[in-house]
């Protein structure tokens, strides 16, 4: 990896970092290392299924930023700036999904210290991620009716080639598009069929839903400024954004509570709230990240109850 970051920092040779963006061996080395690990992983008890979620979530994550840094190095513009803009992000996207493996591989070696309640009843876990994925395709949907419509109307592109361009200007659109139409449906191929793919696709259903939503909360609820590389430089509904946090947050503390108060071990939840909280504290960008945060402890409570075969708040 040495002599990769090298030439991404040797401004004198662009085309050589970018030929090198294609000699991604040591990446795939390290998801197929990831995903073997993960597919022999079983958790037993409900605090292993939160913290293995966890290490699915950021597994699905990496192999969706392996699989956009792989649209987006077959890119060449003809801006110098522009074209020099790309070659990093490429390279910083090929970072992420390695740090990703990373990630995951601490999370199973985390698992591993957890015990707790025993998983007695996770008949709903395909259930569950057949839920996620139809609220997430459809925001997606919606996103495309709203955003993509909006980018062939701006430079008069078809609804494909509207959705292509948006995908170059918009990471966050592009991984979550990448993540429901190439990184989903071919997660059995490194979990195989059994209860960990189960575990994976409820974590990766889960996680498409929340970037969806925040797509629509960026496009269309709050009124988000962006430039015309929807790097966020505004919030025309403040007010929304202000209240959306208070009320998520307030929905996370009683998710929290809701899980001690059945004796389900809350700390993944706590640390997710922990993050939120602190990010809630900061600019524009940061807030979106707590509101998410908070969209994540919802969800990842709602699955641990569920799993534990509790109603209460949030179901």
């Amino acid at each position: 990896m040495g002599r990769y970051y090298h030439a991404v920092e040797n401004e004198e040779d662009w085309e050589g970092t970018r030929k090198l963006l294609f000699q991604d061996d040591w990446l795939t080395k390290e998801v197929d290392k990831t995903a073997s690990a993960m597919r022999f992983y079983r958790p037993t008890t409900l605090e292993q299924v939160a913290v293995y979620m966890g290490a699915c979530e950021a597994f699905y994550e990496g192999l969706c930023y392996k699989a956009l840094s792989e649209k987006m190095r077959n890119i060449k513009l003809k801006d110098e700036d522009e074209n020099t803009e790309l070659i990093l992000t490429t390279a910083e996207q090929q970072l992420i999904a390695w740090l990703d493996m990373m990630l995951a591989m601490d999370y199973l070696e985390l698992a591993n210290s957890y015990e707790g309640r025993p998983v007695t009843n996770d008949e709903g876990v395909v259930e569950l991620a057949r839920f996620y994925e139809h609220c997430a395709i459809a925001s997606l949907t919606v996103v495309d009716e709203i955003e993509v419509k909006r980018v062939g109307s701006r430079y008069g592109l078809q609804q494909d080639s509207a959705r292509a361009e948006l995908m170059y200007r918009d990471v966050d659109y592009a991984a979550a598009r990448l993540a429901a139409t190439e990184v989903l449906p071919n997660l059995h191929n490194y979990f195989g069929t059994g209860p960990q793919y189960n575990y994976a696709r409820l974590s990766a259903t889960t996680m498409l839903h929340t970037w969806s939503a925040m797509l629509i909360a960026k496009y269309y609820s709050l009124g988000i400024e962006t430039d015309e590389y929807y790097n966020i430089i505004g919030v025309r509904s403040e007010k929304t954004l202000t209240d959306w946090l208070e009320d998520s947050r307030g929905q996370a503390n009683r998710a929290i509570g809701s899980l001690i108060d059945n004796g389900i071990d809350a700390t993944t939840c706590l640390q997710l709230y922990s993050v939120a909280r602190t990010s809630e504290g900061r600019g524009e960008e940061d807030r979106l990240d707590a509101l998410e945060g908070y969209f994540n402890v919802n969800v990842t409570a709602q699955v641990l109850r569920r799993l534990a075969g509790v109603k209460g708040v949030g179901n």
